[in-house]
């Protein structure tokens, strides 16, 4: 067992791009393998979901040695983390106000008679039948649901990928981009899986949309190193999609020149963000530890 973990400790340590590769590929796929074998049940996604986040964890303090406190479970960072995510909270207050808003008949349907929102009318009745079959039970399962896809998705991408990625590339404005899209990129990768459930058109708004937001969340995590925000953000946005769509055909996904226009919104923050100045340290707590004398002053010396 001490061989093993030496073996894998140095091959992580020493190809540690290859090794973000093959952790994203192991993670992916005991996700979507032993997922597939489970019993199609909400309760057993949720516990499964927070199984695979601990077992991220747990993999990250072995081959590395980071507690999840160096990782950004901590307050540590929270206040920019919360200052640079500004757009993701008017995005969630924007789409709350139009939940509560479909949720009021009176108000639902002076909007449809207005007639400006005509194309969005069989969308609009969905998520109003949505939310008025809303039971305090079903908002708890919701609720846990999403915070187990906000905990699994940030765990494995922005916490897990995005550190190991950095122990690759440095502290460096180029370091930084170079993480931030590789990481972007294989998280819009992954949703190009959910092709085999719907059709390939909504699924490439997914994908571009999924790119953006890897982005500028891994320029946000990058920044702050807090993992705290990125979870809240993203088990809510989860959250108030699940409340308006679940079990309806009702579709919240905006056009394709929509989700091109998110995209590039979310990129342009994100460079905002990672300009040279702001790049020469990352807020990741990851740096102090066994990595931090190979790479010296921001020198790269892995290969």
């Amino acid at each position: 067992m001490n061989d093993l973990k030496r073996f894998l400790q140095g091959f992580w340590r020493e190809r540690p791009l290859s090794g973000a590769v093959l952790y994203f590929v192991a993670v992916s796929a005991l996700f979507f393998g032993v997922g597939r074998l489970l019993p199609q049940l909400i309760g057993t996604e949720i516990i499964f979901r927070l199984i695979l986040s601990a077992m991220i964890l747990i993999f990250l303090y072995v081959i590395y040695g980071w507690t999840p406190k160096a990782l950004g479970f901590s307050a540590k960072g929270i206040g920019t983390s919360i200052r640079l995510s500004w757009s993701e909270w008017l995005k969630i207050v924007m789409y709350l106000a139009l939940l509560l808003m479909l949720a009021n008949p009176e108000a639902l349907n002076q909007l449809l008679q207005s007639g400006t929102s005509a194309g969005y009318a069989p969308m609009m009745r969905g998520v109003a039948q949505n939310l008025s079959a809303l039971t305090p039970q079903k908002l708890a399962v919701t609720i846990l649901f999403g915070v187990s896809v906000g905990l699994f998705e940030e765990t494995f991408f922005r916490v897990g990928l995005v550190a190991q990625l950095r122990v690759r590339f440095a502290d460096s404005c180029r370091g930084a981009w170079c993480t931030v899209l590789i990481g972007a990129g294989l998280f819009a990768a992954l949703h190009m899986m959910n092709a085999f459930g719907q059709s390939l058109a909504v699924t490439a708004m997914q994908v571009i949309q999924a790119f953006g937001t890897g982005v500028l969340w891994g320029a946000v995590y990058w920044r702050s190193g807090n993992a705290v925000i990125p979870v809240i953000l993203h088990s809510l946005t989860d959250i108030l999609i699940v409340l308006a769509t679940a079990g309806t055909a009702a579709s919240v996904a905006p056009g394709f020149s929509s989700s091109v226009a998110l995209m590039a919104f979310d990129v342009g923050l994100a460079a905002i963000y990672l300009r040279p100045q702001k790049t020469r340290y990352s807020g990741i707590q990851t740096r102090s530890l066994w990595y931090n004398d190979q790479i010296g002053n921001g020198a790269n010396l892995l290969k």
